[in-house]
């Protein structure tokens, strides 16, 4: 028996697997939504997802090998395609009757003596129950606590960190810093710089931003053809 804790992407996958080759799988949710991260307002109150999301990669190279997106998927899917394509993995593959909506594990502790007996692990579920499996996987995400820099929490203005930002319109008429240059903090400005008397977007060190689409296709898809191990690291990012 194996308990797989979150019914995001990884424990989708990690459940798939599992069952297809013959173990006895509970996946435990705190919500009531597949998805975890992309499911945006998800009532678990761990996903970073805001209205404007897309993933920025193509659905090419961002689908898995055993399912595609559907028609009405996007060429760089949104989080409510995203949504939907995860909602029918776990439909295709058997995944979501195993599923417990709103079971939050509140402990994982071992039962046996190391080296003595085989492996088991108890579950301490909120409410009281207490349940036993052989192996547990952990698939809660590691995007669902923020880090907040202390230095930037004393900011005497409005301080929000982008893991809470969810749509433009609080921001209306205000000066705006976004601090980092990463895929949020380039969507975030580009959120709200439209009605913002003055925004800026500070970056600490020099990256690489890539577009979405070059001569009419999808860039990930171009640059998929050269990411053979044959070809150097250096020499695939310098042709990128």
């Amino acid at each position: 028996r194996v308990a797989v804790i979150g019914a995001g992407a990884c424990g989708l996958c990690a459940a798939k697997y599992l069952l297809e080759v013959g173990f006895d799988v509970t996946v435990f949710e705190i919500g009531s939504q597949i998805g975890g991260m992309w499911c945006y307002l998800n009532d678990n109150g761990r996903s970073s997802a805001y209205r404007t999301l897309h993933i920025n990669t193509s659905r090419g190279v961002t689908r898995f090998s055993d399912l595609d997106f559907d028609a009405q998927t996007q060429d760089f899917p949104d989080h409510a395609d995203m949504h939907r394509y995860l909602v029918a993995y776990a439909e295709r593959f058997g995944v979501t009757p195993r599923i417990r909506f709103r079971s939050r594990v509140t402990q994982v502790r071992p039962a046996f003596a190391p080296g003595r007996d085989a492996p088991s692990w108890e579950l301490s579920i909120e409410g009281g129950a207490v349940e036993c499996f052989d192996a547990v996987i952990v698939a809660t995400g590691h995007l669902t606590r923020p880090y907040e820099v202390p230095e930037l929490a004393r900011f005497q203005g409005e301080y929000l960190h982008s893991h809470h930002y969810k749509a433009p319109e609080p921001y209306v008429g205000k000066r705006i810093c976004v601090v980092g240059i990463g895929n949020s903090a380039c969507d975030i400005a580009s959120d709200v710089c439209v009605t913002s008397p003055r925004c800026v977007l500070v970056a600490r060190s020099r990256v690489l931003i890539l577009p979405n689409l070059l001569f009419g296709r999808a860039f990930t898809d171009i640059t998929a053809r050269i990411q053979r191990p044959w070809i150097p690291r250096a020499l695939r990012r310098r042709i990128t």
